[in-house]
């Protein structure tokens, strides 16, 4: 390096892994932030969506998903009344191997119903309208004629929608190609003369006035069943934390944990 130049090594602080993943979820979950216990929603034989993220995202969905189908096993929800709709956005879709690996034995033991959304079949596609910005949204029907859907994921830094998690898995994840390409254009801005090509607050760690954030929120919402289960991850890929309830909100507090575990201030440049 050039002389003068001063460096430092940023490290995230090691956050110990949840002691006890079934009783830190079970205590979310009948607790959730801005919304109703999951039992309040929850009936016999209910048909349940849970929406997971692909391979592209470290998720730890074989360690989550375990405990809540045990979880809904008790609320009269056979394993048969579950789906698991994996959420590719417009990503390509994995392999049996690839699925095990992903859900864990336990799960793929226990589930019929593992489908895998492809934002190109109009088939499956519902269209709902468009967004304030003029997005069009169509969801994944599985989705939409579901009673309940859980959206999973982990939420971390996205260095242009803010963080994932959270909406993400609705919008892309379970979105028509034509949804993700209008929410992903949002990136770019329309006072390029000033800002240049991309809108500033299309940034990581950013939501508030973020178009792309915003406007896959406001799409999400149109799917009126949603339960969120999110869950930060340590620097070793372990669940740290566990936030449910309501789509935004809960999305909100697991970004306050991923900041007080990634972000770091640069005092000097």
């Amino acid at each position: 390096m050039p002389a003068g130049i001063r460096c430092a090594l940023l490290e995230p602080p090691w956050v110990a892994a949840v002691s006890d993943v079934p009783s830190e979820l079970r205590g979310r979950v009948e607790n959730p932030i801005d919304a109703a216990p999951l039992g309040d929603v929850v009936r016999p034989g209910s048909e349940i969506v849970i929406v997971v993220s692909d391979a592209t995202r470290r998720t730890a969905a074989d360690v989550i998903l375990p405990p809540l189908m045990d979880i809904l096993n008790e609320y009269g929800v056979k394993d048969d009344d579950i789906t698991i709709l994996i959420a590719y956005g417009a990503h390509e879709q994995h392999s049996p191997d690839e699925i095990r690996a992903l859900l864990g034995a336990t799960v793929t033991s226990r589930i019929n119903n593992i489908e895998h959304h492809d934002c190109y079949d109009e088939h499956m596609l519902i269209p709902l309208g468009e967004t304030s910005l003029g997005v069009p949204v169509a969801i994944n029907r599985i989705v939409l004629e579901s009673d309940l859907v859980i959206a999973t994921g982990a939420v971390n830094y996205h260095y242009f929608a803010g963080y994932g998690g959270g909406r993400k898995a609705i919008v892309p994840g379970c979105a028509a190609y034509e949804t993700i390409l209008a929410n992903h254009r949002l990136t770019l801005s329309d006072m390029a003369d000033v800002t240049g090509p991309l809108n500033p607050y299309c940034d990581s760690g950013v939501l508030d006035e973020n178009p792309v954030h915003e406007t896959a929120l406001e799409a999400a919402r149109m799917v009126k069943n949603v339960f969120l289960l999110n869950v930060v991850l340590n620097a070793a890929g372990e669940v740290c934390g566990i936030f449910a309830g309501d789509l935004d909100a809960a999305h909100r507090e697991a970004c306050g944990m991923v900041d007080e575990i990634y972000r770091a201030d640069v005092v000097e440049r």
